[in-house]
């Protein structure tokens, strides 16, 4: 009833050599306490306790709950910030829990794999994981996860290390895919879930209604929408008459009852004396006030010829040309590619590129997959190849780059296959083609990329590619706090 209690003394008294090898005390104290929690991990349903010189360093509650165990070992930003995911593929099941995007390091130290029930180190699932994460955190930084992984034992073999820390899958394709898919579909299950935000919203019909007792506009709770130019002009082109007439000098009255607007009928509008037109004008002055008619954005210039400078109300932001014309570019590609459409583009004088040998053997045996995203390739003998067509429009120098680039992509996805080698694909040639930093801009192509990038947010990207951020925002309370004013 009381449990088991293990005792180990005098570990090194017949391998005193062994000792010498040993780190200082805090530093072999932190590898057990990392053990102990990957333990804890493995079985949420038990109730471990670590305790290191007379300090508690956790204790979880074995109430089975995984979430729980997280609180416990990592604090209560992760814990709040964890996806479960369970999916079964095959006779594969991928279990656990995985991190929001912010939960990301710039390591893979809170990466735990368990496969039936036991903690292994494998970097391919490691990286199938980024793959999944691909477009959501920036380069250079791993996600975090508590996955284990249940599946016939057959299939795995677990003498290929003698700490048993790694494995091999017999079948190692089906298992990269499965936990791909696993991951990725949990991500997306979680972004489709955001806070709804309901504000009233004014619809408008196609035309005025027949009687006044259909109104033309209905406040309904739904999305948070914002009217735009387009809504302000069909109401103005309703509301007051373009041809002059000269009868009753009354103006039907507009009423509002229930959150409903009365309208008058197409008679009493045409009724309208024009004297009556600035009337109307300031009362909808008055309305698009009401409806927080949102200002243009103003663009006060770039600076070292990488960042645009704009304002809008009382915000000041900076947006990364780079980024944002690489992300814009990305998903042009991207639907273009899922239409089926041509993504090539042909050269008026094809490039031959010189390869080392590997190099050559890489892209002669994707040929296919080259063709795919835009290339037409050929053997030109030797160790060369010749270029006739591409998806983008650059120099020799850019076009060999992207295609060593997706060469190497293409040997790595051989070794350790992937899903989704697409997007990555689809990002590389978007990377290239983007405006690079260091270039000047005219007015007309900053004006352009600033109004494509504030659509492009408006449908929730706000990310290259690769997760860097397109733009950094600084409120007017920013920037006097910095100043020192407030």
């Amino acid at each position: 009833a009381d449990g088991t209690t293990m005792v180990v003394k005098r570990l090194f008294a017949n391998i005193p050599a062994r000792m010498k090898f040993l780190k200082k005390n805090s530093s072999e104290a932190g590898y057990v306490s990392d053990l102990l929690g990957r333990i804890a991990l493995s079985r949420p349903e038990i109730a471990f306790t670590y305790t290191c010189d007379d300090k508690e360093v956790f204790s979880t509650s074995g109430d089975g709950k995984l979430e729980n165990v997280v609180l416990k070992l990592y604090g209560l930003d992760h814990a709040k910030g964890v996806i479960p995911i369970d999916y079964t593929e095959d006779n594969i099941r991928i279990l656990g829990l995985i991190g929001k995007p912010e939960l990301a390091r710039g390591n893979r130290s809170r990466q735990t794999l368990f496969v039936n029930g036991r903690y292994i180190k494998n970097h391919i699932i490691s990286k199938v994981a980024e793959e999944a994460y691909r477009n959501t955190i920036m380069v250079g930084r791993f996600p975090f996860f508590v996955i284990e992984i249940t599946m016939p034992p057959e299939l795995v073999d677990v003498n290929v290390h003698p700490a048993k820390t790694e494995i091999k899958f017999a079948n190692e394709k089906q298992i990269y895919d499965v936990a791909y898919h696993a991951i990725r579909s949990s991500i997306y299950k979680a972004e489709e879930k955001p806070e709804e935000k309901t504000t009233p919203v004014i619809r408008v019909y196609d035309k005025p209604a027949s009687s006044s007792t259909t109104p033309a506009f209905t406040y309904e709770q739904k999305k948070e929408e914002k009217p735009d130019a387009a809504v302000i002009r069909q109401f103005m082109n309703y509301t007051i008459p373009e041809r002059k007439v000269e009868i009753s000098p009354e103006i039907p009255e507009v009423k509002v009852e229930e959150n409903r607007f009365s309208e008058p009928t197409l008679d009493e509008i045409i009724d309208f004396s024009t004297e009556k037109t600035e009337v109307i004008q300031e009362e909808m002055a008055e309305f698009t006030e009401t409806v927080n008619y949102v200002e243009k954005t103003k663009i006060i210039g770039q600076v070292f010829d990488t960042y645009i400078v704009c304002q809008k109300g009382k915000e000041m932001y900076l947006i990364d040309q780079h980024a944002a014309h690489e992300r814009l570019r990305f998903e042009e590609l991207k639907e273009q590619y899922l239409k089926g459409e041509r993504l090539s583009q042909l050269l008026l004088t094809p490039i031959v590129l010189n390869l080392e040998f590997n190099e050559k053997q890489t892209v002669l045996e994707n040929l296919a997959d080259f063709k795919t995203f835009g290339f037409e390739i050929e053997d030109f003998g030797g160790n060369s190849v010749i270029v006739h067509s591409t998806p983008i429009q650059a120099d020799e120098k850019v076009i060999s780059e992207l295609i060593l680039e997706m060469a190497d992509s293409l040997a790595e996805q051989r070794k350790h296959p992937v899903a989704d080698f697409e997007e990555k694909a689809l990002d590389m040639i978007s990377c290239k083609y983007a405006i690079k930093a260091n270039h000047k801009l005219s007015s007309i192509e900053l004006q352009d990329l600033v109004d494509r990038v504030e659509d492009m947010e408006q449908t929730g990207v706000k990310t290259c590619p690769h997760g860097r951020p397109v733009r950094i925002t600084f409120t007017k309370n920013d920037i006097e706090k910095l100043f020192k004013r407030i």
